[in-house]
């Protein structure tokens, strides 16, 4: 008999799972398009409630490099004995890896058949509850129809940590870590998600590996951490609203740790062109509670506004709390939970195309879902607001109410077409049977549904919203490979209910155009569009083409 020859395959499926991972980022930034809010923030102050928010695409985690060995066949010469039966030693395989197994029962005992038999078994796995597993059919007697597989169900019996850890306060990363350690075998669901909220850490880039482990199945998990310094990113749109001429700029600088282990600290500033027509500065800090994931944020701002043509000055102050937890984090699908506590103060402050006076109070709820696929990424969100009439809140009856109900919702699509192109639909809604205060309202207009129109030029009770987009990317490669030539197509409906004698009033409004983002890499970006009304909402209003011009430049020391 000659000697055996041996064929390493590696943690296939799990690999191929974390391979495909990192494709998705590349999916993610094909899909790539400006934040949109429900109905979109129309003014910077209430931009970090969870009503407003999009829920971002969670960053996939860093492909690991897997150890060899895992899988094996030590065959000798081809046998032409049919298969009669395959008997699993080591442990009780799960039903879909015994199922891919069971069509080569018949087949001759052949190397290149055993071989396709581990394919299939190991592909199988990728599709099993199990992360990780080694397969082997050792050298034996095939004549006797018989098969012998070895498989064995592995576990993490350790996790070793480098890279920048010194006088770095590790705590946070070994808790997830640990967590990792507990179960054997270890269950693909416990090691997407402890993996993933590693990676969640702010400020913390991870690259994983894995080692043979001493025991049997026991792999060595090693983490590499890389800390990021602080960013600053400013940028300018000259998209606005009535209220504001010219356009705006906005600085945001975001540091990581400066208080605790996993906190990240945000301040921003924004301002019109003349720094006079409004000036908003905000605070938002992060912080983790406990070792699941969930986070504790707060944040406040202040804005102070000189509605342009009107002569009126106003201000609004902003204070709110959000507890946030990752209900299922992996690396495709993602289901976080929020609960958030919230209140404006404003006295004459312009939002949109209103100026307003009220003390608004709120709590909410959110459940935001995305589903990560190779070509397509599907996000969802939705909340629930109730108004409260609590910690002096005041809201004239000619405004809204002070105990409003309201619900929002937000679906977005994108679809990869090849390798340079991509497919984007968006759509959010608001519905509510009360009268709302201005801050609540579901408003219409600027850079995520009406481009065509002024920011927030409609702001209602009632509506929806949709929008479809069509981008290539004429570069496959390089630095500027991100940019991109756009063309895209809106629609919208919203209902202002009566209040303090006023009739219902109804706005229909639609625009479409083309436009170009001209990007280097992640950190630059400008962008030209020209928008054209295709639906007024009322008569009178110009049909007049829109050109919007906007630029980003992010900072890191």
């Amino acid at each position: 008999m000659r000697g055996a020859t041996r064929v390493t395959t590696g943690m296939r499926p799990w690999a191929r799972r974390w391979r495909e991972a990192t494709a998705l980022a590349t999916a993610a930034l094909l899909c790539a398009l400006p934040a949109a809010a429900n109905g979109q923030a129309v003014s910077p102050i209430d931009r970090d409630r969870i009503d407003r928010q999009q829920p971002a695409t969670p960053p996939p985690a860093q492909a690991p490099e897997i150890p060899s060995g895992a899988t094996s066949v030590d065959a000798a010469e081809d046998s032409a004995t049919p298969i009669r039966g395959i008997a699993f030693e080591g442990t009780e395989v799960p039903a879909v890896v015994a199922a891919a197994a069971r069509p080569f029962i018949g087949r001759p005992a052949s190397r290149a058949n055993l071989q396709a038999l581990v394919a299939a078994m190991t592909a199988a796995y990728g599709r099993s509850p199990i992360a990780l597993f080694t397969i082997v059919i050792p050298q034996q007697d095939l004549t006797t129809g018989t098969v012998t597989v070895r498989v064995g169900e592995g576990h993490v019996e350790a996790v070793l940590i480098t890279g920048e850890v010194e006088n770095r306060h590790l705590g946070l990363v070994r808790a997830y870590a640990d967590r990792l350690t507990h179960e054997r075998p270890t269950r693909r669901a416990t090691l997407e998600r402890y993996l993933s909220l590693i990676q969640d850490i702010p400020g913390l880039t991870v690259r994983a590996s894995l080692a043979m482990g001493e025991g049997p199945g026991g792999v060595r998990l090693i983490l590499a951490l890389d800390y990021k310094r602080p960013t600053l990113a400013v940028s300018f749109d000259n998209r606005t609203t009535r209220l504001v001429r010219d356009g705006q700029f906005q600085a945001v600088a975001r540091g990581y740790g400066l208080i605790r282990e996993g906190d990240t600290t945000e301040l921003t500033g924004a301002a019109s062109v003349d720094f006079h027509d409004q000036i908003y500065l905000g605070i938002s800090h992060s912080t983790p509670m406990g070792t699941e994931g969930t986070r504790l944020g707060v944040n406040g701002g202040y804005l102070s506004t000189h509605a342009e043509g009107t002569g009126i000055s106003g201000e609004a102050r902003t204070l709110g709390l959000t507890l946030t937890h990752p209900l299922i984090r992996g690396y495709r699908r993602n289901l976080t939970l929020s609960l958030a506590l919230d209140g404006i103060d404003s006295d004459n402050a312009a939002f949109g195309s209103i100026i307003a006076s009220e003390y608004s109070r709120a709590i909410r709820a959110a459940e935001s879902f995305t589903d990560v696929g190779q070509h397509r990424i599907i996000t969802a969100i939705a909340s629930a607001s109730r108004g409260l009439g609590l910690f002096g809140a005041e809201v004239p009856d000619a405004v809204g109410a002070e105990d409003f109900t309201k619900l929002n919702g937000r679906i977005s699509f994108d679809q990869a077409i090849g390798r340079r192109a991509a497919l984007r639909l968006r759509a959010a809604g608001q519905w509510t049977d009360d009268p709302l205060p201005a801050v609540e309202r579901f408003s219409v207009g600027g850079a995520d549904f009406g481009r065509a129109f002024e920011t927030g030029l409609i702001n209602a009770d009632r509506g929806y919203a949709t929008l479809g987009e069509l981008a290539w990317r004429p570069l496959a490669s390089g630095r500027f490979a991100a940019s991109e030539l756009y063309g895209f197509g809106d629609w919208s409906q919203a209902w202002l209910l009566p209040r303090g004698g006023s009739e219902r009033q109804d706005f229909d409004l639609a625009s479409a155009g083309a436009g170009i983002r001209f990007a280097w890499t992640n950190r630059a970006m400008i962008e030209l569009e020209y928008a054209r009304t295709v639906d007024r909402p009322y008569p009178g209003y110009p049909s007049d083409w829109r050109v919007s011009i906007g630029w980003r430049v992010s900072i890191r020391p």
